[in-house]
């Protein structure tokens, strides 16, 4: 045998004994198959409070769904990014409080001195991805009405400031459009 061989030959039988069969087979174990689940399940009656049905991303594929109403088309949609809708929600209350419309500032109040902790939720949100001519921008429609999902779309045409929507670019660090419904 060359030199060469043997060092492999050696390896190879210095790992031979861990390839012998086990006297008995390991169990037989299959991975659960991939499910993706199309809407989250309920959530469970209780008092209202931060959860998965107060604050849903949209992802890119339910964006149509979710981005309906009196706004100008979308070209695409995308999955807003967890960084992107966090600078949303910290600047929007002073976005709010800096407007000239009474009812954004009243929104801002309401945003702004709500303690901490499971009551602190009064309006429920969704965020999708849009990109339209201004570029790419995060909508974010927020409703206070406990009895819907953040999870499934919700439009409304009145309530007033119960029900207001937004538009930010992430890019700028800017909102780019505001429309509180009317009084119902």
């Amino acid at each position: 045998m060359s030199p060469l061989r043997w060092p492999l030959c050696a390896a190879w039988l210095s790992l031979a004994p861990a390839c012998t069969p086990h006297t008995e087979p390991p169990p037989h174990t299959e991975p659960p198959p991939h499910t993706a689940p199309t809407e989250p399940p309920p959530a469970a009656p209780g008092p209202a409070g931060p959860g998965p049905d107060d604050r849903f991303i949209v992802p890119e594929a339910s964006a149509p769904r979710f981005y309906v109403g009196h706004y100008d088309p979308a070209t695409a949609y995308f999955t807003p990014s967890e960084q992107d809708v966090a600078a949303f929600e910290r600047a929007l209350p002073a976005f709010l409080a800096g407007s000239d419309d009474t009812e954004a500032r009243a929104i801002a109040g309401e945003l702004s001195s709500r303690p901490s902790g499971p009551a602190s939720v009064k309006y429920r949100r969704q965020f999708v991805g849009v990109v339209r001519e201004e570029g790419r921008l995060v909508f974010g429609n927020y409703f206070c009405d406990q009895s819907e999902s953040a999870t499934r779309p919700v439009m409304v045409d009145d309530g007033g400031r119960c029900y207001f929507n937004v538009f930010y670019d992430p890019q700028r660090q800017a909102f780019v459009r505001l429309t509180i419904q009317g009084p119902g």
